[in-house]
């Protein structure tokens, strides 16, 4: 899933750099307002790059704080059993 959400914040930065380099790359028109409503999208589209990359921080978070649960969780059941080791 983390390679999805980064993936995902690659395209949308390739994008922006097309658009940005070669705008006939990613443009599928040449007209005032088609550019217009493009150009209306850089921020949101930023926010969104931002928040996937920051998805993908959270489940490692989330993967290492169910971790650290289970092995103190099993770690206090077997607590008898280490402590006379």
């Amino acid at each position: 899933m983390a390679g999805v959400l980064l993936g995902a914040a690659v395209l949308i930065a390739a994008y922006w750099v097309a658009w940005l380099v070669h705008r006939s790359l990613v443009a599928s028109e040449t007209g005032a307002a088609y550019t217009q409503f493009e150009v209306a999208f850089p921020l949101a589209d930023g926010w969104l790059a931002l928040c996937l990359v920051a998805a993908w921080e959270l489940a490692i978070n989330l993967v290492t704080l169910s971790l650290s649960a289970f092995a103190l969780r099993w770690a206090w059941i077997r607590r008898e059993a280490l402590l006379t080791s």
